[in-house]
């Protein structure tokens, strides 16, 4: 995407002790082989968008908008996810552009502030020769390095905010409001154009109204979520299928 230019990466709030302002004026004195690339959102981006064209860096400098997250494979290579859609960055050539992933035209949602084609992934799992991918508009999708395929979560339309595996191959989506899904074992190579439905598992009645702010799935396939109610914490058991509360000490 950047022609063979090196890259100068930055990732961080857009705040201004960051001294971001400082890095795009600096840009004016490199070379056309050279591209800085700054990941964040927040107070300033308004602000340092109008200070790229003020100081005619537009070529040089890009705003990548709000980054997830990275995560790194096997190989030693980096993904990152984020407002902007999928990038790969080479273990074996990190000096080299970063590689993004083309999105399906179907990834789009319509909806505002969801990114690229409706993309702004919120969370990603690396589990064997596939990329997981939950996004805001409660859309997760695998990647197995050729395509991105959407697992089929029927009624989810809250963002995904955390993916987990279980012990029997199947991985579990939650969102934050639509409660948690299932998704089945699918076989590697699998050729189907999209991948099977999802069981879907509402929140109990009593804790539905509240939202589920983090998601953490432990190596016993229980599920905790994090609803921001003051020493509670919602439990979900994959092996007996109930839901139950927890009370903290605060």
């Amino acid at each position: 995407r950047y022609g063979g230019r090196h890259i100068i990466f930055s990732l961080g709030r857009l705040v201004p002790y960051k001294g971001y302002r400082y890095l795009i004026e600096a840009a004016r004195y490199l070379g056309e082989d050279y591209v800085v690339l700054i990941g964040g959102t927040d107070p300033l981006r308004d602000e340092l968008q109008e200070r790229i064209r003020h100081w005619g860096v537009t070529d040089r400098v890009k705003l990548l908008g709000r980054v997830s997250g990275v995560v790194a494979d096997a190989q030693g290579n980096e993904w990152i996810y984020g407002e902007k859609g999928l990038f790969r960055f080479s273990a074996s050539s990190p000096m080299q552009q970063p590689e993004q992933i083309p999105l399906p035209p179907s990834a789009g949602s319509g909806q505002s502030g969801a990114g690229a084609n409706g993309q702004h992934f919120l969370t990603a799992l690396l589990d064997g020769d596939y990329l997981y991918l939950g996004n805001a508009c409660g859309q997760v999708w695998r990647y197995d390095g050729r395509d991105l395929k959407p697992l089929q979560l029927a009624g989810a339309d809250s963002p995904v905010i955390c993916l987990g595996p279980l012990s029997d191959g199947r991985l579990l989506a939650v969102t934050a409001r639509h409660g948690l899904f299932l998704c089945p074992t699918v076989e590697n190579g699998q050729q189907a154009a999209a991948l099977p439905q999802a069981q879907a598992i509402p929140l109990p009645q009593a804790q539905a109204a509240a939202e589920v702010y983090d998601a953490y799935v432990d190596a016993a396939d229980e599920v905790w979520l994090d609803q921001h109610i003051p020493g509670q914490l919602l439990h979900y058991s994959t092996a007996r299928g109930t839901w139950r509360t927890e009370q903290m000490e605060v």
